[in-house]
């Protein structure tokens, strides 16, 4: 699953991430998405939020999001 750097803004940060899946039935399944991380002094993650979006088949990541 390639993950871009993330983004770090203090204690909080946000990670792009890509991924292909099969599914229980052999269905290829691309899912794109960011998690939204919030960690406490130690560097510990309390609290996460993720959105993701899903599209049925392989599909590559576009020249701009690789980068």
């Amino acid at each position: 699953m390639p993950v871009r750097p993330p983004v770090v803004a203090g204690d909080r940060a946000a990670v792009d991430w890509w991924a292909v899946i099969t599914t229980r039935d052999g269905v290829e399944e691309t899912i794109a998405g960011t998690s939204l991380l919030h960690s406490d002094a130690e560097g510990r993650v309390v609290d996460q939020r993720d959105a993701w979006a899903a599209r049925d088949g392989r599909h590559e990541l576009p020249h701009w999001a690789t980068g």
